[in-house]
């Protein structure tokens, strides 16, 4: 299973956002998109999932371009978690939950097997018996975790996420990027993730994926991509990588911005690292 980017371009009332991008996610391994802010990840997420379309280049699921999918389709191989969610305080857990059934039962009410399914899919975020609860009366964390499984609810084959630990207390980040990985492990997903939090990405990719500006900087296994000469380039910020515990940990020391520091750009790659 692969969901890949190629030659991608992305606009907005004539600006792009994303510009001749190649990369992929696997199934099975989990892809952090990292950058500054403008750089781009949301509109890859997006255009990935199949919400933004490609004014140039295109998205390819299995080989096959996403926009010849029909929106049922996509939805039951594809699963997204925006950054903002519709306010819907009201509704219980399992109804939210069981919203992720209609792209494979339709309207109303799920069958047996979309029950197990929603089922499974509480079980699998720890929310089993939070089932009848409502949203209003969730913690943030929890919140999070029942948008995810409502995504499980689809039976997605790749799992994308945009920046889902904002606004989470530092234990919620923890458990959330823990269940990620379970999932990987456990279910076989695709998952991409928009993280601003080098440090967590590195910890928790199987791969990273560096913009700056639209373009694709850097790709590749964490100790590749968290690199000081990347991370000046992009980010504009002086500091060390280091290892700990067996993974590359940035520590920011200064702004390169506005003090005529900043070291020479780097060419931008524009496809992933073989």
């Amino acid at each position: 299973m692969a969901l890949e980017a190629q030659g991608l371009c992305v606009a907005y009332g004539g600006r792009k956002a994303v510009e001749g991008l190649s990369l992929g996610i696997r199934g099975g391994e989990i892809l952090a998109l990292v950058g500054p802010n403008g750089s781009g990840k949301t509109s890859l997420l997006k255009a990935l999932a199949g919400v933004l379309p490609a004014a140039g280049g295109g998205v390819f699921l299995d080989a096959r371009p996403l926009a010849s999918y029909r929106r049922r389709e996509l939805a039951r191989r594809i699963g997204l978690v925006a950054q903002v969610h519709p306010p819907l305080e009201d509704l219980l857990v399992a109804e939210l939950v069981g919203y992720g059934r209609f792209s494979r039962e339709g309207a109303g009410p799920p069958g047996a097997r979309g029950r197990k399914v929603i089922a499974a899919a509480l079980r699998a975020v720890g929310l089993e018996a939070f089932a009848g609860r409502e949203l209003a009366r969730l913690s943030g964390g929890e919140r999070q975790r029942a948008w995810i499984a409502m995504a499980l609810a689809q039976e997605p084959d790749f799992l994308l996420l945009d920046e889902p630990t904002t606004h989470l207390d530092l234990a919620a980040q923890l458990e959330l990027l823990a269940l990620l990985k379970e999932l990987r492990d456990q279910r076989g997903l695709g998952i991409g993730i928009v993280l601003h939090d080098l440090n967590q990405a590195a910890a928790l990719a199987d791969r990273m994926a560096l913009l700056s500006g639209g373009h694709l900087l850097a790709s590749g296994p964490p100790r590749e991509v968290m690199r000081e000469s990347l991370l000046s380039a992009s980010f504009g910020v002086a500091g060390r990588v280091f290892d700990a515990g067996g993974k590359p940990h940035f520590a920011p020391e200064r702004s390169l911005r506005h003090n005529g520091e900043a070291g020479r750009p780097i060419a931008p790659s524009g496809k992933e690292s073989p």
